[in-house]
């Protein structure tokens, strides 16, 4: 599956084990951020962890991760609508495959 972008709402106990495939972690078993995106693969947009893990920082890092997810989008021909002509948008299933890119 190619997946272009992952926005993440994480929950206040984040519930990450499912991307666990993507190696987002550090060998001190944090996942290092950037504003939302996470530093290993900038696909990922985490709202909910980290520094946005509180109502206010999580209702910043959610526009922040929208207008993130619009940029990433728009850089891999995505058109506006959020779908590529050649694919559509989906949500990601339990057990997929996430190594592909």
């Amino acid at each position: 599956m190619r997946t272009d972008v992952i926005l993440w709402a994480t929950g206040f106990r984040p519930a990450l084990d499912h991307l666990a495939p993507l190696k987002l972690r550090e060998p001190e078993g944090g996942i290092r951020m950037d504003g939302v995106q996470v530093i290993k693969d900038p696909r990922v947009l985490l709202v909910g962890y980290g520094a946005s893990a509180s109502t206010l920082g999580a209702t910043r890092a959610g526009r922040a991760a929208a207008v993130a997810a619009v940029q990433r989008l728009q850089l891999t021909g995505t058109n506006a609508t959020g779908a590529a002509s050649e694919d559509k948008v989906q949500s990601i299933p339990p057990g997929a495959d996430l190594h592909t890119r």
